[in-house]
């Protein structure tokens, strides 16, 4: 199997099926940066709004690194994985304050960034930059598992340690793929009249992120985890697995998790209006985001009502059930803690400014309709 084959295939399948996606409009290292980390375990379809939003609030590094924690947590409301968020934010302060501003184009300083692993590294460079480094994510293994008929579970050490050489081979660096590359794309109207990106042919030899990009979006697009569409593969001539008919047995991802049911409780407390919530500690799960009290706090008499809403959430192998109860306020105040207090009285379109874990987001459209908020508001 000679890389160079397979290489030039990929290319030419990506220039006539890759999809006009806005990261691809740009080799903006920051851009890149915040689609990599946007793109992390999650589907594409559901990063592009958000995508848009956050730079259009964020548009540079420097506008990310100067924003409060707060505003950096609503943009990514609803995306997961709050992490990501909170290294980006992290990482946005160290490249102003210890690299001028400008993302570095250097392996061993990017992966000296918070949030910055191995993968985004690759990605980064080879995008944005222009360097011949390889990547490895879900769709690059599943594709190479299938491609290279490796039967082992892929997330073991010894099976990644492979899967980024095969990756490496193809992207060029054991060819010695010169940096100094460029990508063509232009503006052309497709067969449904609407206008898109096109990538055409490059400058020079291979680009080391097209390359990159071609091998996710087939794995993304075409050798998917189920009913992978091997008739439509520009590599299916040299698949070990559909020789062998083992594409629905590859990749060997070994078992997963069983799902986990969770059962919470949040309590919507009325006042004049106005509903309390709670920021949650400064540490450990979702920390920094607001909440409903799952129960009256102390010094405070309130009056408990009825279940007026059950929403059901999923949040990696837990299966989150919500019970909310209505509540009047009748007297006293939650307690503080050291001089900024945890607890706040809010008007329900207040919320909309704040970040909410997504579960009581969906418990707030229920809010407006409870008796006590309806009493509170008269």
């Amino acid at each position: 199997m000679q890389p160079r084959q397979i290489q030039k295939k990929l290319l030419s399948w990506f220039a006539r099926h890759g999809r006009d996606l806005p990261w691809r409009r740009t080799r903006d290292p920051y851009r890149i940066w915040v689609s990599e980390i946007m793109l992390q375990q999650t589907q594409v379809a559901t990063v592009v709004p958000y995508y848009r939003r956050w730079l259009r609030r964020f548009p540079s590094v420097q506008s990310l690194a100067r924003a409060n924690t707060e505003a950096v947590l609503k943009q990514w409301e609803g995306l997961g994985y709050y992490r990501r968020a909170r290294n980006l934010h992290a990482a946005a302060r160290e490249v102003v304050r210890r690299h001028g501003g400008r993302l570095p184009a250097e392996r061993a300083a990017l992966l000296a960034l918070p949030g910055i692993g191995r993968y985004t590294a690759g990605a980064i460079l080879s995008i944005a930059f222009g360097r011949p480094e390889p990547v490895v994510d879900g769709n690059v293994a599943r594709v190479l598992a299938r491609l290279f008929g490796i039967r082992q579970n892929v997330k073991s050490a010894r099976v990644q340690r492979r899967l980024w050489k095969l990756a490496g081979g193809l992207v060029g660096v054991a060819e010695g793929m010169p940096s100094k590359s460029e990508p063509v794309f232009k503006h052309v109207r497709r067969s449904d009249q609407k206008q898109a990106w096109k990538f055409v042919a490059w400058r020079g030899k291979e680009h080391p992120g097209i390359l990159n990009q071609s091998l996710m979006e087939l794995g993304a697009t075409v050798c998917t985890p189920r009913r992978p569409r091997c008739d439509a593969c520009p590599l299916h001539t040299f698949c070990v697995a559909l020789r062998r008919g083992a594409t629905a047995r590859l990749p060997n991802i070994g078992r997963r998790a069983p799902s986990r049911l969770v059962r919470q409780r949040a309590l919507l407390i009325w006042r004049d209006g106005r509903v309390l919530i709670r920021r949650r500690p400064s540490d450990g799960l979702l920390c920094g985001f607001w909440e409903f009290p799952k129960r009256k706090p102390g010094g405070m008499q309130c009056l408990n009502g009825r279940r007026v809403a059950t929403v059901r959430h999923s949040v990696m192998s837990q299966r989150i059930v919500v019970e909310a109860f209505d509540g009047h306020w009748l007297g006293g105040e939650p307690p503080r803690q050291g001089r900024r207090s945890r607890w706040r009285w809010v008007r329900p379109a207040d919320l909309e400014r704040l970040p909410l874990i997504v579960a009581h987001r969906k418990v707030l459209g229920h809010a407006y309709r409870s008796p006590s908020a309806q009493s509170s508001a008269a």
